[in-house]
């Protein structure tokens, strides 16, 4: 299952690199994270069934041999803005915070307390962006961290993989994780 799941990621991550010429990483959302990735599983194993937001899951993967729950987190910075003017407010919609690392640390305990008749695998994907010369605090400064392993009691599966958003410039991290039990 992991070699399916880290080529998956790595093809996800390039769909989003170059969708990110036209439409900024920061305008799409976890649902297009999760469909990108999603579609890069079947791509890489047409036979694997998928099952979308099942029973509070985000994406159930069953391939001939595995059975895999995954928990899908999409962090970005991103503005307020006017539907009717198109400016922006003087608020952010999405920006790094203490409530999205207690989300994260709590998905994964949701993930970890998860049961079934099965031999089940837990994952977690993390995706997110910071703006290009970003200050104060970053999703990169919450999740970089590499105490935060060992404190989740999750095992970091690849290296990270980053890039640019080629619209703006922003640098994009993805991230690939085993739940242990």
């Amino acid at each position: 299952m992991e070699p399916l799941l880290t080529a998956a990621l790595n093809d996800s991550c390039d769909r989003l690199l170059e969708s990110s010429r036209a439409i900024p990483v920061n305008d799409l959302n976890e649902s297009v994270f999760r469909y990108f990735f999603a579609e890069a599983v079947i791509n890489r194993a047409p036979s694997t069934q998928l099952l979308f937001e099942c029973n509070r899951i985000d994406l159930v993967v069953r391939t001939p041999l595995d059975l895999a729950f995954l928990e899908f987190k999409y962090y970005i910075h991103s503005p307020a803005i006017d539907p009717c003017t198109f400016l922006p407010k003087n608020r952010k919609k999405g920006y790094p915070s203490e409530a999205n690392v207690c989300n994260f640390k709590k998905s994964i305990e949701i993930l970890r307390r998860r049961e079934c008749s099965d031999e089940v695998r837990k994952y977690v994907v993390l995706f997110y962006e910071d703006p290009e010369g970003a200050r104060g605090r970053t999703y990169d400064l919450d999740y970089a961290d590499v105490h935060l392993d060992k404190v989740l009691r999750i095992s970091q599966l690849l290296s990270p993989i980053a890039f640019s958003c080629l619209s703006t410039r922003a640098k994009c991290t993805a991230r690939l994780y085993a739940v242990q039990a």
